[in-house]
Order: C-alpha cells, then structure tokens, then sequence
C-alpha cells in the first residue's frame, strides 16, 4: 500500500485514512466526518455477553486467551494471518471469555464470531 487516501471498515464503521510516505502522522477520520476517536461503534451485546467477530477473512495463526480468563479492554484474544499480514483479535470491552469459537488453522470469514466476552 502506498501513498493515498484509504476507506477502512472497522466493525463496521467506515473511516477514511491519509497516508504518506516516510515517517508522516497518518491522519484517520470516519467518513461521516466524525473524530475517529469518538466514532468507536459499541460491541454487539447479545445479554451480558459480547460476541467478538473478524474483522476481515483470513486464517487462525494463534490463540492467545483461554476461556474463563480474565481480560482487558483491548486485549490480544487471538491472531489472524490474512494476506501474510497478522491482525490482532482484541478484546472490546473487559470481562471474561465465555467461549473461543475457533481453532488454530482454522480459515474465518469476516463478521463471523471467534470469540464470546462475558
């Protein structure tokens, strides 16, 4: 990816991102104009629980959490590999992991649920 400017879906949520060669800032809003650090969608609930879903297709390289362990907001869950590059699961909220729907090697497509915050 060079240079330019980018549409990136986030759960969800479109942002627009500006990107420049060399060591610039890349400038990240959301397109319907909003700053992207008040953009952030909240997280599918479901009850008390919070499902946690791929953000785009690829391949299960590694589970970091077990379920019935705690974690943090913005916890590594799991890793994905897709186009040789490895994109980190992170927890949405904190809470404790109720079920890892997948396994290592697996192949996921995007918005499935890999995992469950209780």
């Amino acid at each position: 990816m060079g240079s330019g400017n980018y549409t990136v879906v986030v759960d969800g949520q479109k942002f627009s991102v500006q990107v420049a060669e060399g060591d610039a800032d890349i400038q990240v809003t959301a397109v319907n104009g909003e700053s992207a650090a008040t953009s952030t969608p909240a997280p599918a609930a479901s009850g008390d629980a919070t499902e946690i879903k791929a953000l785009l297709p690829g391949n299960v390289w590694k589970i970091v959490a077990n379920p019935g362990q705690s974690v943090n907001e913005g916890d590594v869950i799991m890793i994905l590999e897709s186009m040789k590059m490895e994109i980190d699961v992170v927890a949405t909220r904190g809470g404790v992991i109720q079920s890892i729907n997948v396994a290592t090697n697996d192949k996921v497509v995007e918005g499935q649920v890999v995992a469950v915050l209780g």
